[in-house]
C-alpha cells in the first residue's frame, strides 16, 4: 500500500507542478532568457520523470496486488480440492458399509470382519485428514483466516465424531457372530447410527448435526470464499472440478 502512496504523490506533484510550470511562472520576469530556457527544459525533465516514476511505482502495486490474489485464489482453491476428495472418500466407506451390512433378527446387522477392518482403516484415515486440516486452518495460514473463523470449529465437530466411530474398532466394540465370520453390529453402535443415518428420518437429527451439518456450512463457506472473488479472479464453475452439496 505505502508503494501505491508513493507513486500516486509522485504523480499529483507532477501534475501540479506542470501546471505551476506551464500556466503561472513567469519565465521571462523572473529569469534571463539563456538560463530560463535551460531550467524550463530541466523542470519539464523533472516533471516528467516524476511522473512516469510514480507511474511505474502505482503500476507495480497493482500487479503485486493482482498477483497475491491469483495466488490467494489458486491456495484456496487447491485446499478445496483436497477438503472435497477427502470428504467424498469418507462418503464412499459410508455407502460400502451400507451395502455390506446385512439385516439379522432383532433390529441388528451383520458384516464380515474383512470388509469392517478393510473399511474401518479407510475411516481411519479419512478422519486423520480432516483432522489434518483443522491444523492447517488453526496454523492461521492468510488465505484461510476468514474460513477458519467456523471452519475450525466446524471440521472438528465432524472429525470428533467419527473418531467415536473408529473407537468403537478399535476398542473391539463389536461381537462376532456364532460363525466367527462377521461382527454384529447392534442399533445402539455409532457405526450404525453414522452409516445408516438420514435427514428426514426422527431420531438422525444428532448424527447430522455432529458431523453432516458442520461439515456442509464449512464446504459452502469455502465456496463462497473463492467464488466471491469478482472479474478475473472468480473460480469458473465449468472448470472448478468441485462437488456441489456435501449431503450424502
Amino acid at each position: 500500500m505505502r508503494l501505491a502512496l508513493i507513486g500516486i504523490a509522485l504523480i499529483v506533484f507532477g501534475l501540479l507542478g506542470g501546471l505551476y510550470l506551464f500556466f503561472v511562472f513567469d519565465w521571462t520576469a523572473e529569469i534571463p532568457a539563456d538560463k530560463g530556457k535551460m531550467l524550463h527544459e530541466l523542470f519539464k525533465f523533472s516533471i516528467a520523470t516524476m511522473i512516469v516514476g510514480g507511474a511505474g511505482l502505482l503500476y507495480q502495486y497493482l500487479q503485486s496486488e493482482y498477483e497475491a490474489r491469483r495466488a490467494r485464489r489458486s491456495f484456496l482453491e487447491e485446499f478445496l480440492r483436497e477438503v472435497t476428495t477427502s470428504y467424498n472418500r469418507i462418503k464412499f466407506i459410508r455407502r460400502k458399509l451400507r451395502r455390506e451390512m446385512v439385516r439379522a433378527d432383532g433390529g441388528e446387522f451383520h458384516i464380515s470382519i474383512a470388509d469392517y477392518q478393510k473399511l474401518m482403516d479407510e475411516l481411519n484415515l479419512g478422519q486423520l485428514e480432516l483432522e489434518q486440516f483443522a491444523r492447517i486452518m488453526e496454523s492461521d495460514p492468510e488465505p484461510l483466516r476468514e474460513v477458519a473463523k467456523d471452519g475450525v470449529s466446524q471440521v472438528r465437530t465432524a472429525e470428533h465424531y467419527l473418531r467415536k466411530v473408529t473407537k468403537e474398532y478399535e476398542n473391539r466394540v463389536l461381537n462376532e457372530t456364532d460363525d466367527g465370520k462377521s461382527y454384529r453390529v447392534t442399533p445402539n453402535t455409532r457405526l450404525l447410527k453414522w452409516a445408516a443415518a438420514r435427514k428426514d428420518r426422527a431420531g438422525d437429527e444428532s448424527v447430522h448435526q455432529q458431523h453432516f451439518t458442520p461439515l456442509d456450512n464449512f464446504y459452502k463457506k469455502l465456496r463462497e470464499e473463492i467464488s466471491g472473488r469478482k472479474g478475473k479472479d472468480a473460480p469458473n464453475p465449468k472448470t472448478t472440478k468441485t462437488s456441489r452439496s456435501w449431503s450424502v
